[in-house]
């Protein structure tokens, strides 16, 4: 949201009697605030997979309750629940998420700019994020509604710990040389997908050697994620350190108008001076995010 200062940040790094002095400290990169960025990336990983099978468990579920649901894929034509196809739910889900980031997000990025409590904002949407992934475990054929109510709010907490936690990352560059921070750019993709890619192959064993159904796989997929996301996220903001506010709220003005005023004027200001570059790429950013 504001302009990254271009002043040193103050910074946790390690010496090297610290990395080798037990196994904890040699997971840890250089700062502790890039420590706490590797573990919110292990963390998203298992998150995005987890998801997938809670929506093949929705999708069969609501397909049950009007009674067409076909496990053998024989072409059965489903009706309508709620006033839509049980094969739209998953897209409903996604637009209520987006609707919910379009409008509160520049609030949440407001409160990481303007506020000390980005930490806390972090600490608190993380729990709510497990909180919920733990209530999914029990994702049956009466609960299935408001369980994918309560995926729409997830996937805009999931967006609030992701703000949060780039939030770092300009204090992050600032702090260590800039061709490790490249390398931690890499790294934290790197782990990021290959947790997704260690998940999938987790639960596919899982299904194959129990031949679950897509319900139970989706419990069984959100009860292993609750533990592997949960133990990620506490690493992830004890690493991450508390900070002071970025900048000063601007006098006269509130967190919620502030945000939306940073986004008018960062849009107008990438329009005015990289139309063909940047500008182009986030265009596209914009399309692709909404094609998800």
């Amino acid at each position: 949201m504001a302009e990254a200062s271009t002043t040193p940040v103050a910074a946790t790094n390690l010496t090297d009697s610290q990395k080798n002095c037990c196994l904890s400290n040699k997971l840890r990169l250089e700062t502790n605030d890039a420590t706490g960025f590797l573990y919110q990336r292990c963390a998203a990983g298992p998150v995005v997979m987890s998801n997938i099978f809670l929506g093949s468990s929705l999708i069969a579920l609501a397909e049950m309750e009007i009674g067409c649901y076909d496990p053998d894929d024989t072409g059965l034509e489903c009706g309508k629940i709620y006033g839509f196809k049980p094969s739209s739910l998953i897209t409903i889900i996604a637009v209520i998420t987006g609707i919910l980031s379009a409008f509160l997000l520049p609030f949440i990025g407001a409160i990481v700019d303007f506020t000390p409590s980005r930490h806390s904002l972090g600490v608190v949407s993380s729990t709510v994020l497990v909180v919920i992934q733990a209530v999914q475990i029990y994702t049956v054929e009466s609960t299935w509604f408001p369980m994918a109510v309560l995926q729409a709010i997830n996937g805009f907490m999931y967006q609030v710990i992701t703000l949060a936690a780039y939030g770092y990352l300009p204090e992050i560059a600032l702090a260590i040389e800039e061709k490790k921070f490249h390398w931690y750019s890499s790294l934290y993709y790197i782990v990021m997908f290959g947790h997704q890619v260690i998940f999938l192959v987790l639960i596919a064993a899982v299904t194959i050697i129990w031949k679950t159904g897509p319900v139970h796989t989706g419990q069984v997929s959100q009860a292993i994620d609750v533990v592997i996301t949960g133990g990620y996220f506490v690493l992830t903001w004890y690493y991450f350190t508390k900070k002071e506010a970025k900048s000063e709220l601007p006098k006269g003005a509130s967190l919620f108008g502030a945000g939306f005023t940073q986004v008018f004027r960062t849009a107008k200001g990438l329009h005015k001076h990289y139309p063909k570059t940047v500008g182009r790429f986030f265009i596209g950013c914009i399309f692709s995010e909404a094609g998800k």
